[in-house]
Order: structure tokens, then sequence, then C-alpha cells
């Protein structure tokens, strides 16, 4: 956080701390091109930035926003510019209720504000959808109540004002990691323990798919330690959720069979030292 002033450090601490809570996220929310431009402000806040850009993992890539805040007005919000490539981007500004409400001495804000932003932005790309064969398979994913809105990250790329590819589909898989001993990962790295699976579509009418799946670094060094994962190809003319949940099947009975393992060592290690003793 060096080279930012300190009422705008505290707002960035957070939402760099909070990047999970941002979206589905498979990564962190990193700061770059730290500057100031409140030239009133020199003196006060010792020539360090109120502004900055922001990349923001969003469904297997990054999209870059710079935040812009005025040091000499700090009570106020920031302005917070799209990239290049969301030009066709304006969401309602109603719709950004953390935003329209700014709390200055909320350090929380601006991650609040993001997430706001980030849910019209998924919204944008979800009708970019409309009428094709992925937004049946997008529906599909709702039907048994396996998955919510949360749930997905949806990126639909436009060139000359037309949808094309590749489209992407970040899925969390609610994967149960709960039964998972702790030892198994006290060497691993902090974080939550997550699994997401992203689908690549050549285009909005399906055509190849090239599935992949994403761990956070603490699911990653679990699976590593019992041979990693290895996902089943798309089938031709396959449905999305029929493979997203067999995704999520196996990777849950991984799980299950390092827990049993787990149980069966304890259980052997507590009889061996039980006929020891005798």
């Amino acid at each position: 956080m060096s080279g930012l002033c300190p009422f705008v450090e505290n707002f960035v601490r957070n939402v760099v701390e909070g990047s999970s809570n941002a979206g589905i996220c498979a990564g962190i929310i990193s700061v770059s091109d730290v500057r100031t431009g409140c030239l009133l402000g020199l003196k006060e806040n010792g020539g360090r930035g109120d502004r900055f850009r922001l990349s923001i993992p969003y469904a297997g890539q990054h999209i870059t926003w710079e935040v812009i805040f005025n040091s000499c007005y700090p009570e106020d919000p920031p302005e917070i510019i799209l990239g290049a490539e969301d030009d066709e981007f304006n969401p309602d500004i109603e719709c950004l209720k953390n935003y329209c409400s700014w709390d200055p001495a909320n350090e929380l804000s601006l991650l609040f504000t993001l997430k706001d932003l980030l849910s019209e932005y998924r919204s944008h790309h979800l009708s970019r959808l409309s009428g094709s064969r992925l937004e049946f398979d997008y529906n599909t994913l709702f039907d048994n109540s396996e998955f919510d809105s949360d749930d997905i990250e949806v990126y639909v790329p436009r060139k000359n004002g037309c949808s094309t590819g590749p489209v992407r589909f970040l899925i969390r898989l609610n994967v149960d990691f709960s039964g998972i001993p702790e030892y198994l990962l006290k060497d691993a790295p902090g974080g939550e323990v997550v699994a997401l699976l992203l689908v690549n579509y050549k285009n909005l009418d399906g055509g190849t798919v090239y599935p992949h799946i994403q761990l956070s670094p603490r699911a990653e060094c679990l699976f590593n330690m019992f041979g990693g994962i290895r996902l089943p190809p798309f089938p031709l003319e396959g449905c999305l959720v029929d493979y997203v949940l067999g995704v999520r099947e196996q990777l849950n009975r991984t799980v299950l069979s390092i827990i049993n393992g787990f149980v069966k060592r304890k259980e052997y290690t507590a009889s061996f030292s039980a006929n020891f003793a005798n």
C-alpha cells in the first residue's frame, strides 16, 4: 500500500484483504499506478497518491478500473473510470447503493461499492447472452437450485458492436471442504479453500468448449498432495449443467476419499498404540 495517502490506504487495504468478498474471485485484487492529482494537497498528504488502478479478477481474467479520490476533499466518493473495453457498460447510478450513500468514515465503503459495480457488470454481460444457445446453458444451471447468480460470472467480449468470443463462464462449485483435517493444510497458504470451474466457449453458439479447474492456493495445495485434479473432456453436444455437476461430484468424491484416508490412518494409529501398550 506504499505511496497512498492515509485515508485512501485504509479503503484500499480493505479491498485487497476482502478480495474474496468482491466477486467469485480466483485471485487477489491488485493495486498499481499510484499517483497524486491534487497539487493543493501535496503538503497535507506528503505527496502521496490519491488515485490508482485496480486489477480485478473476473470470469477467469482481469479487468482494470481506475479509482480517483480527491485528497483535497476526502469526504467525497471517488470517481471510478472503467476500461476502454467497457465503453458500453453504463450502470444505473441508483443501483450503486453504497456509492450513492458513500460513508467516508466506513473503511469498507470502497469494497462495498466495487461489489455493487461488479454485480451490475455481471448483469451487463449476461444481457449479451440474450437469444443465444449459451443463454439456455446458463439458465439450466438454476433449474435444480444447485446454484444461484452469485456463483457464476460471465464475460462476453464485443467487437464493432457485435458479441464475439471466447465466452467465459466462471462457476463456483461449492465443494464441501468442511471435513478436511486442519493438519493437512498446516503448510498451505492462507485464505479460503475454493474450487472454481472456468468454461471457455468459442462463441455464443457454443462451439469448441475448453473447461479448466481453478483452485484457490489453499485448495491447490491440498489436491496436489493427492495427485491433483484431472478434468474429463467436455462431451460433444453436452449440457453445461450436467458437466458442472459431474465435476463437482468428482471433487467431492476426492475430498471424501482424503477424509476417509485420514480417519483410517487415525484408527490404525490408535489400534497400534493400544496393542503396543498391551
